[in-house]
């Protein structure tokens, strides 16, 4: 895998490209940007402002984990809602997922309504109703596990083999996926640690990639800021915070 050292003010900064395969079949060499040291940037126009929805779903409704609902059952009581988004924008403070009733919801009085919980849940969300929409108010956490998982975005940890790094290539012969999720889902079996690079990941070829760690790191990741990336633990019982190990 190609380094690149960049000296700046007497300090040497590394990153690694994430083209090792294409060297490996002989192709171009393509290298990751690299954006200087400095607060992460923030989510472009084309970012979910939201994690990734889920349809059909929804989590155990008792308060005592975490159930919030603004009102009874009118449509004067209930926050209208015409999406996710819209629901995901008037939640009230403290809502850690937002839910929405579409207009095909059976019950009349809830169609096109907002609801929310006011804590993660344990889990993936496992009662069925049609035409409810979920999805956590922290754009960096998994719906689909309660929404207390933690990811990392726009670092990402070194790249070096000694470092576990493993990347299934650029685009043309790398695992695709629009989603952090997607790359959990289609990670190989000795991988540790995920990565997705977004649709607004300023290389084309390597928009909506995954990429991966093939062992536990030591920390955060703390290289330089590379926007439009996200890491997470394969394991769901880990933390990014801690290297996954």
């Amino acid at each position: 895998m190609a380094a690149i050292a960049v000296a700046a003010g007497g300090m040497m900064m590394m990153c690694c490209s994430s083209s090792v395969a294409a060297l490996m079949m002989g192709g171009e060499e393509k290298e990751d940007p690299i954006v200087p040291l400095g607060p992460s940037p923030g989510p472009s126009a084309s970012s979910p402002t939201h994690s990734t929805p889920l349809e059909g779903k929804i989590y155990n409704t008792d308060v005592r984990v975490g159930w919030v609902d603004p009102g009874a059952k009118s449509v004067e009581g209930h926050i209208g809602g015409t999406s996710i988004k819209d629901c995901y924008d008037k939640a009230p403070e403290g809502a850690v997922i937002a839910g929405w009733r579409s207009s095909e919801y059976a019950d009349a009085d809830y169609q096109d309504t907002c609801f929310y919980y006011n804590s993660s849940q344990s889990g993936e969300p496992g009662q069925v109703i049609a035409n409810h929409t979920i999805a956590c108010m922290d754009s960096t956490k998994d719906i689909s596990k309660g929404c207390g998982v933690p990811r990392v975005s726009g670092t990402i940890y070194g790249t070096g083999a000694d470092l576990g790094w493993s990347d299934p290539g650029p685009k043309p012969n790398g695992t695709l996926s629009n989603s952090l999720e997607g790359c959990i889902k289609s990670a190989p079996s000795d991988a540790v640690i995920v990565g997705h690079r977004d649709g607004a990941y300023a290389s084309p070829e390597y928009q909506n990639t995954c990429f991966y760690y093939t062992q536990a790191q030591s920390g955060a990741p703390t290289q330089l800021v590379i926007g439009n990336h996200h890491v997470t633990c394969k394991d769901p019982s880990k933390t990014i915070a801690s290297g996954c190990a």
